[in-house]
């Protein structure tokens, strides 16, 4: 799997939103490979998860949000979850997540 890479502006040293497709990292990585990941990005970083051919959430993917969520800060932790389908949408609103990451 190909990560993504950090992206600095170099004029105003600010890190620019990292892409991340949730999807493609739940079909081949395990969960070593997304903490080494997160762990190499570290928490601060704005991250941008992709979701849009995610079909539907169960709660293994619940369960990785919520490890992504902390290795990218915890409470401090920028995350969009960005491109997702009303299915989606409705399962991460029964788990109350739509105030742990923007929904969208």
């Amino acid at each position: 799997m190909t990560w993504p890479k950090k992206q600095m502006n170099k004029n105003i040293h600010e890190i620019k939103p990292i892409q991340f497709n949730l999807e493609e990292a739940l079909k081949k990585s395990t969960h070593a490979d997304i903490i080494e990941c997160f762990q190499k990005y570290g928490k601060n970083c704005h991250y941008i998860i992709q979701m849009q051919s995610m079909e539907k959430m169960d709660h293994h993917g619940l369960g990785v949000l919520m490890l992504i969520r902390e290795l990218a800060g915890g409470e401090n932790a920028k995350i969009e979850l960005s491109g997702c389908n009303q299915q989606v949408k409705k399962v991460l609103t029964m788990a109350n997540l739509q105030k742990l990451f923007q929904i969208h």
